[in-house]
């Protein structure tokens, strides 16, 4: 035929709609590899953080509650006035709590007011009234106390640690007055004539001891919260949580579709903060989570992740470069090995094992640490020199000219300083996959990186966008999926669990006091440590352990879905703007062995046979072809 007729049997959606392949990361990250590593990096990271925390607690090193929160929303001047006054009423306050803890050992006061009236608070306030000085010594004022400190010269640390002593002698006295209140309520109730009257104080002296349980534990938390709030919390603690919390919103935000939502009222608050008070109203100063407005958007809270990121190099500089070295460092090990793994997984379907990837990694380690690195370097340097140009402005009349002339020279400085910026934060996520997909060095990483970004910087945005979309898709869906896990583990556990736990509530059980039901938004949760007994905090701690790595892996899955996705938007931009096959990806060459040993046969003596033979048949072969067979040959030609 002489038009050819072509039909369209399949089409192939991956190639005419490249994103697609994005899907694909859900089940690279879901790899257990991949897990592993990411959550071995969270678990180091959060064990560092912790250990640095005890380290600056020794030099009273903390942030009061709510600090994060004021630097971001206070004018620098009243940030400072905020955190000055904590500390100079560190002294007072903790003064204040030892005159009330004072008071509560001798008396009993908050206790005894947790137990409503009847025949159990009558026996306490009895046994309390029948000795006082069993109970403590004579409790002193606030002003007392604070005049034998300027003369002992002590300081809030020690008037801290005092009244810590003096609330656990406070709790051996409720221990005291419990073991024998409950006697004596129990001897006027069976002097009580009427029977009905009797079975229901019964009832009630039942109740007011569960409830005495209970109000132990409030009065322990209530003085635990009064100590937090003197002390401070640690510095990674309260960064941790503000990111956490930040980062939890911002998953919610795409949830509902909501990305720039807030932006104007982030530029109103940072404007106000930068050049006027705040006029936003009154703000939650006992938080160190933030207190927007619901209907944020996701880039409002990376905004604000970034607003911790800089009160902890403003306020905590050597907490922060630490802290930075140590995340960098565990990143660049784990976080190369998780991009190596993505790399071969997505380009040749292969599975790398753990100590591949490491090794990997430790071969490329300077690599991956200092790729991020050298474009800041080389925007704080050139900084530096713009400051330093900028000194010539201060000489009198010849600076001022001068300077006017040379400004272009300040606007060149600027102008690497925000390309290097655009592509330092835009084209970060993809120098790991360089590296990881082609072996290379730091310098490969920040020229590819750059150039993608510039050279595709709308496929590059849609490539992000989608990524996102889809991880939290998926993520939530992985929340859900460990929400569920931990949900059924605490209901089944606690078909068997009977003892019950008065301390925490009436009708709660053990098992609510050493792990509290699970929600979808707090996987981990809280630990009602005030409610527990000293067996029952070692039980709690271990298994908060487990429910920790359950979380952790949960977290993980985010590290491991960004270096997937990251890996495949590095694939597809690098065949946009290079030409290069999806499947082309480093691989390391064996290590070169020495060659075998070449095997020579074994001689064998010639026997007078086979001279003879070969004697014989010499001629033959060495005879010319006959005629004959030429001429069938030439006729054989000449018929084809």
């Amino acid at each position: 035929m002489a038009d050819e007729q072509q039909e369209l049997r399949r089409i192939n959606w991956q190639e005419v709609f490249s994103f697609t392949r994005i899907f694909r990361c859900h089940q690279m990250a879901r790899h257990p590899s991949k897990l592993l590593l990411a959550t071995a990096a969270i678990v180091l990271v959060f064990v560092g953080g912790w250990v640095m925390d005890q380290v600056w607690a020794v030099g009273g090193g903390y942030a009061y509650p709510g600090e994060i929160w004021d630097y971001y929303t206070q004018t620098s001047m009243e940030f400072e006035q905020e955190k000055d006054q904590w500390v100079e009423d560190r002294l007072d306050e903790a003064a204040r709590l030892l005159a009330d803890a004072q008071r509560e050992r001798r008396r009993l006061s908050s206790f005894q007011g947790e137990i409503p009236s009847g025949e159990l608070r009558d026996a306490i306030r009895e046994k309390v009234n029948e000795d006082p000085d069993a109970m403590g010594e004579e409790p002193k004022s606030r002003t007392e106390i604070l005049s034998e400190a300027e003369e002992q010269d002590r300081n809030w640390s020690q008037l801290l640690s005092q009244a810590s002593r003096t609330f656990q002698d406070e709790l051996k006295n409720i221990d005291d007055v419990l073991d024998a209140a409950p006697d004596a309520a129990r001897e006027r109730i069976e002097e009580i004539e009427d029977d009905e009257d009797r079975q229901e104080a019964r009832e009630q002296l039942s109740e007011h001891l569960a409830l005495a349980q209970r109000a132990i534990a409030v009065r322990r938390l209530e003085f635990r919260g009064r100590v937090q709030q003197i002390r401070g919390v640690g510095i990674f603690s309260s960064f941790l949580d503000w990111q956490a919390d930040c980062v939890s919103k911002a998953i919610a935000a795409v949830r509902y579709r909501n990305i720039t939502g807030g932006l104007a009222q982030y530029r109103q608050t940072r404007d106000a903060r930068d050049f006027g008070p705040m006029t936003l109203g009154p703000t939650q100063g006992t938080q160190d989570t933030p207190v927007p407005p619901d209907d944020m958007g996701f880039l409002y809270y990376v905004l604000l992740m970034w607003q911790g990121v800089a009160w902890l190099y403003s306020e905590h500089w050597v907490f922060a470069l630490l802290l930075s070295l140590l995340t960098m460092a565990v990143v660049a090990l784990f976080g190369g090995a998780v991009n190596r793994i993505a790399a071969l997984h997505f380009a040749r379907d292969e599975r790398l094992s753990i100590t591949q990837s490491l090794r990997f990694s430790c071969s490329k380690f300077f690599s991956f640490f200092t790729a991020p690195l050298i474009p800041l370097a080389v925007i704080v340097v050139l900084g530096l020199l713009l400051a330093v140009g900028g000194l010539f402005i201060n000489i009198p009349v010849v600076g001022e000219i001068l300077g006017g002339l040379l400004f272009v020279l300040p606007l060149v400085g600027g102008f690497v300083i925000a390309f290097l910026l655009v592509g330092l934060l835009a084209g970060a996520p993809l120098m790991y996959p360089t590296i990881a997909v082609e072996g290379s060095d730091s310098f490969d990483a920040i020229s590819r990186s750059f150039s993608y970004i510039f050279n595709r910087p709308w496929r590059a945005i849609f490539y992000g966008l989608v990524a996102l979309v889809y991880g939290v898709l998926t993520y939530l869906f992985v929340r859900l999926f460990a929400y569920l896990l931990l949900l059924v583990t605490h209901a089944f556990v606690g078909l068997g669990v009977f003892a019950s736990a008065p301390s925490l509530h009436p009708r709660a059980d053990k098992l609510d006091v050493l792990w509290t039901r699970p929600t979808f938004d707090s996987l981990f949760g809280s630990f009602n440590w005030a409610a527990m007994s000293g067996a029952q905090q070692i039980g709690a701690f271990l298994i908060g352990v487990w429910v920790f790595l359950v979380a952790a892996v949960v977290a993980a899955y985010l590290l491991t879905f960004a270096a997937s996705s990251t890996t495949v938007i590095y694939f597809l931009l690098r065949r946009k703007v290079d030409a290069t096959d999806l499947d082309d990806v480093y691989v390391e060459e064996p290590e070169d062995l020495p060659p075998p040993p070449e095997e020579t046969p074994a001689e064998q003596p010639e026997t007078d046979e086979d001279q003879t033979g070969e004697s014989e048949q010499q001629p033959e072969d060495t005879q010319p072809p006959s005629s004959d067979t030429n001429e069938g040959d030439e006729n054989d030609s000449q018929t084809n």
